[in-house]
C-alpha cells in the first residue's frame, strides 16, 4: 500500500528473499519442515508457483553502499480496513540474458535460488 503518490505502472518494491522453485513445493514433508514458521507473512507464492522467502530478508536495507531502496516489498503494509488496495504484485524473471552485471544493475536484484530448478535447470527462464 503507497501512502503518497506514485504513477501508473511504477516499480515500487522488490519481495527479496530466497526462491524456491514449484517442484520442491509439492512435497509435503519438505514444505512443512522448511516453512512452518512464518509468524510475521513473509512468505510470499507467485502466481507461477515460485515461493519467495522473505523471512530472513533485512529490515534495514540502506546500510551501506550495496544496499537496495527496493528490497522492502516483504515489509510493506496491507491497506487499512475498507481502503481498496493502490499496488499490486507482479512476477519478474531476472535472467541472465538481461545482462545486468554489465551495467551493475544486478546488484539490485534482491533474490537467489534457496534451492536451484531441478527440473529444466537455473536457466530454464532464460
Amino acid at each position: 500500500f503507497v501512502d503518497g503518490t506514485a504513477m501508473a505502472g511504477s516499480l515500487v518494491a522488490f519481495f527479496p528473499g530466497g526462491t524456491w522453485p514449484k517442484e520442491y513445493l509439492s512435497n509435503a514433508a519438505f514444505s512443512t519442515s522448511i516453512f512452518k514458521d512464518d509468524n510475521n507473512f513473509q512468505l510470499s507464492i507467485r502466481y507461477d508457483d515460485i515461493l519467495i522467502d522473505s523471512r530472513k530478508a533485512a529490515y534495514t536495507v540502506l546500510n551501506d553502499a550495496k544496499s537496495n531502496p527496493w528490497a522492502v516489498g516483504h515489509i510493506v503494509n496491507h491497506p487499512p480496513k475498507d481502503v481498496v488496495p493502490n499496488c499490486r504484485t507482479v512476477a519478474i524473471n531476472f535472467t541472465e540474458k538481461m545482462k545486468l552485471g554489465a551495467s551493475g544493475l544486478d546488484r539490485y536484484v534482491p533474490n537467489t535460488y534457496a534451492k536451484e530448478p531441478m527440473l529444466r535447470g537455473p536457466k530454464a527462464l532464460d
